[in-house]
């Protein structure tokens, strides 16, 4: 699948959701009046909704401003019973929406995240989910992670994060997820990323880009690239040329400062940057 297919791919699942009434500023689910998530989201009064610690098996499609806050490490979104290549469990199609302290974790065919809005993931995790195409999260418009863990999911291309918006990951990790016959295991970019006191370890791709596939705009800054494989570009592969297997654009932009790239399997970053590029 080349970087156009997956685009298309996204394109097609940000669909419109509901709008619901108006009531009070702050909702929290499990009670009579919002027994799911959606039903606090359908409720365009819920301003701030509190999510207790518990597993949640639905999906959340998101259209407009709100903050979803759960309990750290304790409240887990698994997703509904519709699983396939175009599902998620949590779809924000427009809006500026911010989730704190929830797991995104569906354990089945299904994505972690769709983005097309304006979306900030704040102490949160994205993990174990399995997609072909973004199995952790799908960006098409503006995400940005803060203190958060993209880890574990699996996939055939653009595993962990598929960005073509812009995206920025901020003292955050993004490890451990394993593209099983294509490109872009942690991160794979056509848009532009902004990396900064973050980790991109242990991430294995079958082709190319095990840390971070780039046919975009990609700024490493105080960050650590690591432990990552692939057959070329374990740490970064960098589509400086369109003829490059894999590569559309051609005409990437990388820049590295004051960060370790090193251990990585298939090389650090390909082709190699420049002596002063680091």
């Amino acid at each position: 699948m080349n970087t156009r297919h997956w685009t298309v791919l996204l394109a097609l699942v940000l669909v419109m959701g509901q709008t619901g009434r108006a009531n009070g500023a702050g909702c929290t689910v499990g009670s009579a009046t919002y027994p799911t998530i959606q039903s606090a989201v359908d409720d365009t009064g819920c301003h701030h909704i509190d999510v207790p610690a518990g597993i949640y098996h639905e999906d959340v499609s998101v259209g407009r401003n709100v903050t979803i806050r759960g309990a750290r490490g304790q409240t887990i979104v698994k997703g509904g019973n519709v699983v396939g290549e175009n599902t998620q469990v949590l779809l924000v199609h427009g809006g500026r929406v911010r989730l704190q302290g929830l797991t995104i974790q569906s354990d089945t065919q299904k994505r972690g995240i769709a983005n097309g809005g304006t979306l900030t993931l704040q102490d949160c995790a994205v993990i174990q989910n399995y997609n072909d195409v973004a199995a952790g999260i799908a960006n098409g418009g503006t995400l940005t992670l803060v203190r958060s863990l993209v880890a574990r999911n699996v996939g055939r291309y653009f595993v962990g994060i598929a960005n073509a918006g812009s995206l920025t990951v901020r003292d955050s990790a993004i490890s451990d997820n394993e593209n099983r016959s294509e490109s872009g295991a942690g991160i794979g970019n056509t848009g532009t990323v902004f990396v900064q006191n973050s980790v991109i370890r242990n991430n294995h791709a079958a082709t190319y880009g095990g840390g971070i596939f780039n046919d975009g705009t990609v700024v490493v800054k105080h960050s650590d690239i690591s432990g990552n494989s692939a057959i070329l570009g374990g740490g970064i592969y960098n589509c400086v040329d369109p003829d490059m297997p894999y590569c559309e654009g051609g005409r990437a932009v990388l820049t590295v400062k004051r960060s370790t790239i090193v251990n990585n399997q298939g090389g650090d970053i390909y082709p190699p940057l420049a002596a002063d590029g680091r």
